[in-house]
């Protein structure tokens, strides 16, 4: 509804009885509604301005967005590389963690085939094959020996590059009575397969003991060796230690004895002065 306020307080004025009270009012009436009209008439100048003002605000901001030198720029993320595994963002983190674990696992056996495969290539084909437990070589015509290993390694399976320990038991072969110097440091294991030795440890120098064995009498020692990619002379075909890859090997334990008496079967006796090598009988190990 609209009310016509000059005529409604000219009303007002007009119902007053005493003419000079009415005239003092119609007056008053007359300076009120003028007041009134410039308040409005300047609000609406304001309302008008600040609406043109928007107005130039929004065009000048369309005019700055569409300018063609401003480039949308891409929003900041992680940087990547292609060293980082692709992660799928909906993968599971666990199982993201053990795929990526995978495949460096399977690219680090590549490898230890790859090395593997070099060093039996590389034993094929040595003018002279290198004497047994070396490296590349193979084993040897054991007819004659006259002392044994017995070899005895845990189950497994073992890990690449892992040591390899063991208890070795030597004795005489053919009723023999054998005396001569042993190392202190027991036998060394070899790793073989297809009949080249291709896992050891070289065995350290060390002092020796009098090891003296009758016919029926035995004498434990310690057996040590690895499970890594041997090298020597010629052989070398890793810059730092390799594991052998997973699989099955034939592991034997090897010690040298200085001889120097060995009485046969029926007590003749001889005084020896040369090296005898104990080699065991073959134990699968299980690299894996």
């Amino acid at each position: 509804m609209t009310v016509d306020l000059e005529q409604s307080l000219a009303e007002l004025a007009g119902s007053v009885h005493d003419d000079g009270t009415a005239d003092r009012m119609n007056g008053q009436v007359r300076s009120m509604v003028t007041r009134i009209r410039r308040r409005r008439a300047t609000r609406h100048a304001v309302t008008g301005a600040v609406g043109v003002g928007a107005a130039a605000a929004v065009t000048f901001g369309g005019l700055q967005l569409a300018r063609p030198d401003r480039v949308p720029q891409p929003p900041v993320g992680p940087a990547t590389g292609s060293s980082q595994a692709s992660v799928s963002p909906s993968e599971d983190p666990q199982e993201a963690a053990r795929r990526v674990e995978q495949q460096r696992q399977e690219a680090a056996e590549a490898q230890r085939v790859t090395a593997l495969s070099q060093l039996m290539a590389t034993a094929a084909g040595q003018p002279t094959v290198p004497v047994f437990p070396a490296c590349g070589s193979r084993l040897p015509d054991l007819t004659g020996a006259v002392l044994t290993l017995d070899l005895a390694v845990g189950p497994g399976p073992w890990g690449t590059l892992a040591d390899l320990p063991g208890q070795a038991t030597v004795r005489t072969v053919g009723g023999r009575h054998v005396i001569g110097n042993a190392p202190t440091n027991g036998a060394q294991i070899v790793l073989l397969r297809d009949g080249v030795v291709v896992g050891s440890i070289p065995a350290t120098g060390g002092d020796v003991f009098m090891l003296d064995l009758g016919p029926d009498a035995t004498q434990q020692l310690q057996a040590s060796g690895g499970t890594t990619l041997c090298d020597g002379p010629g052989i070398s075909v890793a810059q730092t230690p390799t594991g052998l890859p997973l699989g099955t090997y034939q592991a034997y334990a090897v010690m040298t004895v200085m001889l120097q008496e060995v009485t046969d079967a029926s007590g003749n006796a001889a005084s020896v002065s040369e090296p005898t090598l104990a080699v065991s009988q073959p134990v699968d190990i299980t690299i894996g």
